[in-house]
């Protein structure tokens, strides 16, 4: 009797289950084309103006891994007086392409609203507006540094921080970026070659706390810091910078960047970190490009070096 319970429960549940079953139509799935995608940041301080185009991969369908590209898009660049079309450019390595435009046509300038029109063959067309923030100037770098041993050597790890001053009363966002620059000493053999300067990136990113971005929520108006950026390593290791160079300095860029800018590179760095995780939590997104994806935002920036020897 028990079995025959549980038989009739089984085919209960099974037939409930059937019941929520519903055919549906793919087409319904895909319904939603692929969307133009367009990445374009603008400054007073570039010296050409670049811009992306790519169609975006729908849910179905083919699925090469990336978005394709728009190589005959139109794109125009306002500021409700001047305008400037877009023109397609060879990039460095042969297929490579970008949209470029001269600023001297329609000049970045700061508290300027711009807008960015994209239109493909198709008809189709999309739209953003930005404003260009005022610049920030930095007020001076910090050199830091903390002990470390590894491998049997004791050393220390460098890093920079750059301060500056949030302007009150508004919402700021703000991004940091920088470049560590030496001069190696002349080695010690007959005929060796004058030495040449050397360059690398300041690594912001070194671990989970070290960021690039920042906001002044909660701290508008105070003097405000940068995460630590990290000097490179050289040879191995990093102490190389200071024993076996000439000279070296560090040039911070400090960028004032748009809402825009700001809250589409947060979440694509929030994305980058979760290494492919399928439990991750989605990350979404956010675009300003009314009608596709992407992003066009708006920076100033300001820079400042440090004298390291």
């Amino acid at each position: 009797m028990k079995n025959c319970i549980a038989v009739l429960c089984c085919l209960s549940g099974l037939m409930a289950c059937e019941s929520l079953k519903q055919e549906v139509d793919p087409a319904l799935i895909n319904a939603e084309a692929e969307k133009i995608v367009v990445a374009c940041f603008i400054a007073p301080q570039d010296t050409v103006l670049t811009a992306e185009v790519s169609l975006s991969k729908p849910v179905l369908g083919e699925n090469s891994g990336y978005d394709k590209r728009v190589s005959n898009a139109t794109i125009t660049l306002s500021d409700g007086v001047r305008s400037i079309v877009f023109e397609r450019r060879d990039g460095k390595y042969q297929g490579q392409y970008y949209y470029g435009a001269d600023p001297k046509k329609v000049p970045i300038v700061a508290g300027q609203r711009y807008t960015l029109t994209v239109q493909i063959p198709d008809g189709r067309k999309v739209e953003a507006v930005c404003t260009v923030p005022k610049a920030v100037a930095p007020r001076e770098v910090v050199l830091d540094s903390i002990p470390t041993f590894e491998n049997g050597f004791s050393g220390k790890d460098y890093f920079v921080r750059v301060n500056w001053q949030d302007p009150a009363g508004e919402e700021n966002f703000y991004r940091v970026a920088g470049t560590l620059n030496y001069l190696p000493i002349r080695p010690d053999y007959p005929n060796a070659p004058e030495p040449q300067w050397q360059s690398t990136l300041i690594d912001y990113r070194r671990n989970s706390e070290t960021r690039d971005l920042t906001d002044d929520r909660q701290r508008d108006g105070e003097i405000l810091s940068s995460a630590r950026g990290f000097l490179g390593i050289f040879g191995g290791r990093q102490q190389i910078l200071f024993q076996y160079s000439q000279r070296a300095h560090c040039t911070i860029d400090l960028l004032h960047v748009d809402a825009n800018y700001y809250q589409y590179q947060e979440a694509v760095l929030r994305q980058s970190q979760t290494g492919g995780n399928p439990f991750a939590e989605p990350v979404l997104i956010p675009t300003n490009i009314q009608g596709g994806l992407g992003c066009f935002g708006a920076y100033n920036r300001s820079t400042i070096t440090k004298i390291l020897k």
